[in-house]
């Protein structure tokens, strides 16, 4: 709940799903946080249906492009310690990469994203 006046920020994963690789699609698009994703417009259309008023819409893909970056630090440290156990536990590290490569793809192209929206309370 708001106050009159009171704001929220809201940050989130952006796509534009007519645009996305195949290996970003059904499963792999879940693993990648990229199913739910919906375009900025959408965002800012579901807040102002909810009776908020946008005041800030940026674009921060360098974010998203951190996050990648350190997922896939994190996995290729399973790769080298925990190999075994990770493979036990049914992770595939050959078909981890193409995903990576596709998520830092899309970024590239403007397909993901990730954004933060700022809106008020009218008073």
């Amino acid at each position: 709940m708001l106050r009159p006046g009171g704001r929220t920020g809201i940050t989130d994963v952006t796509a534009h799903h007519d645009r996305l690789p195949e290996i970003l699609t059904g499963l792999s698009a879940w693993v990648a946080c990229v199913a739910d994703a919906r375009p900025t417009a959408e965002y800012a259309d579901l807040i102002t249906a909810a009776g908020l008023r946008v005041t800030t819409v940026e674009e921060h893909p360098e974010a998203l492009v951190r996050t990648v970056v350190q997922a896939a630090a994190r996995i290729e440290l399973l790769r080298i310690y925990r190999r075994a156990e990770a493979e036990r536990l049914g992770l595939d590290f050959d078909q981890v990469k193409p995903v990576f490569t596709a998520v830092q793809d899309a970024i590239e192209a403007g397909t993901l994203g990730y954004v933060l929206i700022v809106a008020e309370k009218p008073a």
